[in-house]
């Protein structure tokens, strides 16, 4: 996930594009199955997770190390922040 991820963004798609939107809709069910976290909890927050996960992938140099660094984890951040909106 993370090289569709990096490829997406050094590509030069936007956040809102075809590709970005259907990364982010995979990445989404992936987290959904991690145990113990709101996104795998029925009834949880997902978009509220999903929104704050973002951040962090953004504010941890080593999550934003997995996305290719600070700029392309804030290309997935603003990519999941316009799935929440759109689907959660």
């Amino acid at each position: 996930m993370n090289a569709g991820w990096i490829s997406a963004y050094t590509s030069g798609d936007t956040p809102d594009s075809a590709t970005a939107q259907e990364l982010a809709h995979q990445h989404v069910p992936w987290l959904m199955s991690i145990p113990g976290t709101a996104a795998a909890t029925p009834g949880g927050d997902i978009k509220t997770y999903v929104n704050g996960l973002g951040e962090i992938y953004v504010a941890d140099e080593r999550f934003a190390a997995n996305c290719g660094g600070r700029d392309g984890a804030a290309f997935v951040r603003d990519a999941l922040a316009v799935y929440a909106e759109r689907e959660l």
